[in-house]
């Protein structure tokens, strides 16, 4: 927690934060394209259906079990995608197809909740547990994408060397995305649905995402600046 982790994250910095800036740019094309185009906004369902998900589904799904439960199973779902973006980073693929398939989905929520209620009504679910939750999904991304780096630009090392100890870095990473989603899972299970003020919904999202980097590039940093090791 002091050294591996926090370094493994740090080589993979920029990484993540291309990965996110693509997030970013599939989601803004998805909203764009389907708040523009009226015959496929009309291909997801008619108006009353797409405007009873804006206004009582996509808000009814926050408060479905007790916290606990809704936390957990927010969890266990999130835990599997981001252990499936590093076990199938080799791949190089399967990666970017996880990106695809949520960046295209929350595109698609974000359209249909904008047309019907409103950009605010979206953010303000989405920010408070989205921020650390997406940023932990980024991190299993890059960190697979960079075992399939190793695979293709081993450097000094053997190729079976390189993909090995990239391999075990991505793992370490991996578990530290299992920590930040579980802190995600207490905000969504936990704040998301609660009746706090959004300002103060939101700003413990943004702290949570503002520590992990605050961890990757304080603690990071002086790890690789010691010669430190990711491997384990």
């Amino acid at each position: 927690f002091v050294v591996s982790l926090p370094l493994a994250l740090y080589r993979i910095r920029w990484v993540i934060l291309g990965v996110m800036a693509a997030f970013i740019a599939l989601c803004a094309i998805q909203v764009h394209y389907l708040m523009t185009t009226p015959e496929a906004m009309n291909e997801l369902g008619s108006p009353e259906m797409l405007r009873t998900y804006a206004k009582q589904s996509f808000v009814f799904y926050y408060h479905q079990d007790t916290h606990l439960e809704f936390g957990m199973s927010v969890w266990a779902n999130n835990a599997w995608i981001a252990l499936q973006g590093v076990l199938t980073g080799i791949t190089g693929v399967y990666p970017l197809r996880i990106l695809w398939g949520n960046a295209t989905s929350v595109g698609m929520a974000g359209a249909i909740v904008f047309v019907y209620a409103g950009p605010w009504h979206f953010f303000r679910f989405i920010l408070p547990h989205g921020l650390p939750e997406l940023t932990a999904v980024f991190i299993s991304i890059a960190a697979g994408l960079r075992v399939f780096w190793a695979l293709l630009v081993p450097g000094p090392m053997t190729r079976f060397q390189a993909v090995g100890q990239a391999a075990r870095g991505a793992m370490t990473a991996a578990a530290g995305c299992a920590i930040l989603l579980a802190g995600s899972g207490v905000l969504e299970g936990f704040v998301t649905p609660s009746d706090l003020p959004d300002a103060v919904k939101i700003t413990l999202g943004a702290l949570m995402t503002a520590a992990v980097w605050a961890y990757i590039l304080i603690l990071g940093r002086r790890a690789h600046q010691a010669g430190a090791s990711a491997d384990v």
